[in-house]
């Protein structure tokens, strides 16, 4: 989780950087949007961090309970035919 916030905020730092390039200014101009742009990188990819947790979670919870009802379909048909 640390690794993925500090990756988002030195992403942020460098989309902030090469938005000063494209507009001829020197790279490290205006520190606060760079604070600022690394702060937003490091909220987003603490966000999809957690999303993908929670959505791995619930995939998982979708198949064990298709696990569930396939083996209580499966005792069924085998007590139905004996």
């Amino acid at each position: 989780m640390l690794s993925s916030t500090v990756i988002g905020a030195l992403g942020g730092v460098a989309v902030q950087c090469y938005a000063n390039v494209a507009r001829q200014l020197p790279a490290l101009a205006s520190p606060w949007m760079h604070a600022a742009s690394a702060v937003v990188g490091a909220g987003a990819a603490t966000y999809v961090v957690g999303y993908e947790e929670k959505t791995s979670a619930y995939v998982k919870g979708k198949l064990d309970n298709r696990m569930g009802a396939e083996r209580a379909r499966q005792v069924a048909a085998a007590n139905t035919s004996q």
